[in-house]
């Protein structure tokens, strides 16, 4: 993940906004993938490498952001059961999302290596990208809505943790 993605970015809700768009760009490039009539053109090589190299290394990362960063900071502030069920629901989706890239991110490192299997890819992508696309709906509509709730230290400190996890 490169460092330019979070300067100049001073809130959370910008950063992680950020990412989703991200997310929709990098399914939109799988799909796209999938169509492609000769997966040994180097464009779909490229295609793959970038997408695999995404989802195996940053998608991860805004995992952690929402797990570890802005999940927390909001349970604490006890806005009620909707939100926390809410923030539960998506944790748990997290696991399921991790899974869903292991498997994507194989099939596209298939393609990479020239030993794409029949079928692979598209069973990879279909189910993944629904739940990915809902999860991020669901965040969006349900959980970000509260981050100018925080504090202006807490914000700070969301936006602190996500630059650290770009720069290691």
């Amino acid at each position: 993940m490169s460092v330019e993605f979070v300067a100049g970015m001073e809130e959370p809700l910008d950063l992680l906004m950020a990412c989703h768009e991200r997310i929709h760009r990098y399914l939109a490039g799988v799909e796209t993938l999938v169509g492609f009539p000769d997966w040994s053109d180097p464009r779909a090589i490229a295609t793959a490498r970038s997408c695999a190299a995404y989802f195996r290394d940053a998608l991860p990362l805004h995992a952690q952001d929402e797990d570890d960063s802005v999940g927390p900071r909001l349970a604490r502030l006890g806005l009620g059961t909707e939100l926390d069920a809410t923030l539960g629901r998506l944790a748990e989706e997290h696991e399921t999302i991790d899974a869903g890239c292991a498997v994507l991110v194989k099939a596209l490192e298939a393609v990479v290596t020239g030993r794409p299997r029949t079928g692979e890819l598209q069973e990879a992508i279909g189910p993944f990208a629904t739940l990915l696309r809902a999860h991020v709906e669901l965040e969006e509509r349900l959980v970000f809505v509260h981050l100018d709730r925080l504090s202006v230290s807490e914000r700070q400190a969301i936006v602190a943790e996500i630059r650290a996890r770009r720069t290691r």
